[in-house]
């Protein structure tokens, strides 16, 4: 028999969010504003089954390093799961984050609890879960959230039942008069794992720092790209958390997000061009996926549609302060962060609370 906590005379739906790891992207789904969240419906409590052992810069140092980096790894997550055998066992739904690997999802399973998967990612591809995994983790969900209509497509096909809910969006205030005195500043915010996509632009971007001198870039999540090193008008910020993020977008007038025109590249969603519009951030983005309609409906920012139009689109806005701010003004007028945040918390917490009635 489920148990719903009573707090005030009204029921409230005990939920355990369970995530894998302290990654930028994990936070983006929410979670980081849901353990504590006061809530009228739910009562929210998160589990990491995956905790860091040691920082990247070990894991490739020698064979030795690696072993035991996975070997303690591996007992940190057995820890993990004894641990908050407790704090799940008097829940009544188990939301799971992005990247569970077998043990621990047989192990979520074994709690009987309605489960509720989440993701932001094309998990079925191989880099990440591959089909098989993703499929059995579906199949065996009493429902899933997801980013973007890509992600429910695909997991509607394999028969089973989900939602939309956006990610987290940060809440900046932000001027959007300030003078600029000839100086503007390009955000790309990602991790080593999507380097590549900022490399394959790389050219072009490095043409235009040397043409504009009051150009300045923020590169969150790598060390460094090969033609901007070791040059004073380029910041890389290797490790950053959500308030890291929110500090540079602030300070930030462009941002990028480049992607491949692949099935990776079209099912990542907007959560990105989301990111920068919160913080009153110009996106320009590759011509793939959703990115388009978002831009064309917004009637900010721009698409590229080959590698020299990234160029040609900063240059449109640096050389033009009107034609900039009118792309302001139209982010200012269509997002509100802290709406778009409230509206994705409530829709998750009815789905949540729907998956439970359904199934008890």
């Amino acid at each position: 028999m489920f148990r719903l906590l009573r707090v005030d005379g009204r029921k409230k739906l005990n939920v355990t969010a369970i995530y894998f790891g302290d990654a930028p992207s994990t936070y983006v789904r929410l979670l980081s504003r849901l353990d504590g969240h006061k809530s009228e419906n739910v009562a929210w409590k998160s589990v990491n089954f995956k905790p860091v052992v040691m920082g990247n810069r070990y894991l490739t140092s020698n064979l030795f390093s690696r072993i035991v980096h996975k070997v303690v790894g591996t007992l940190l997550q057995y820890y993990a799961l004894l641990s908050s055998v407790k704090v799940i066992f008097k829940s009544d739904l188990i939301f799971v984050i992005k990247y569970p690997n077998k043990f621990s999802w047989s192990c979520i399973l074994l709690f009987k609890k309605p489960v509720v998967f989440d993701f932001d990612d094309p998990l079925w591809i191989d880099g990440f879960l591959g089909v098989e995994n993703f499929t059995s983790i579906i199949g065996t969900a009493d429902g899933f959230t997801c980013d973007n209509e890509i992600l429910l497509a695909k997991a509607a096909n394999l028969g089973a039942q989900g939602i939309i809910i956006p990610g987290y969006v940060p809440e900046i205030e932000k001027s959007m008069d300030r003078e600029f005195n000839n100086i503007y500043r390009i955000i790309w915010i990602g991790s080593p794992s999507t380097k590549q996509y900022i490399s394959s632009i790389e050219n072009d971007l490095i043409s235009l720092y040397k043409l504009n001198e009051g150009i300045e870039f923020f590169f969150l999540g790598i060390a460094d790209l090969p033609s901007f090193r070791n040059l004073p008008r380029a910041t890389f910020i290797e490790k950053y958390d959500f308030e890291d993020m929110k500090h540079y977008l602030l300070l930030s007038d462009i941002g990028l997000f480049p992607a491949f025109n692949d099935e990776l590249g079209s099912a990542r969603g907007l959560h990105k061009m989301n990111v920068y519009l919160a913080g009153g951030v110009v996106p320009i983005c590759s011509d793939v996926g959703l990115a388009r309609r978002a831009i064309e409906k917004i009637g900010a920012g721009f698409i590229c549609e080959s590698e020299s139009d990234w160029g040609k689109n900063i240059q449109k806005l640096i050389s033009d302060k009107d034609t900039f701010r009118s792309h302001q003004n139209a982010i200012a007028s269509r997002l509100r962060s802290d709406l778009v945040n409230r509206n994705s918390i409530l829709d998750l917490e009815k789905y949540l609370t729907t998956i439970y009635d359904n199934r008890c």
